[in-house]
């Protein structure tokens, strides 16, 4: 592609030149289509008892939680 450092070019303009998506846009692809999977799943299957279940038990650790994947997948439908 010829582009150096010293070029200053953006990460957009590279992925258009390259004809590719960005990596955010394929993780959420991919985490969407897992998501189908599982909702097709049948109620006894350990992915959608862990997707839906809650914990009954147990604490998290202070300051800012984690997010959980649970989470992710809502911010990406909501994209």
């Amino acid at each position: 592609m010829g582009i150096t450092l010293k070029d200053k070019v953006t990460d957009n303009e590279i992925l258009s030149k390259c004809f590719s998506t960005s990596i955010e846009c394929i993780l959420m692809k991919s985490r969407l289509r897992w998501l189908g999977h599982v909702v097709r799943m049948e109620d006894d299957r350990i992915p959608k008892y862990f997707l839906y279940g809650q914990c009954s038990q147990g604490s998290r650790k202070v300051g800012r939680p984690l997010l959980r994947y649970k989470d992710r997948v809502k911010t990406n439908i909501k994209k």
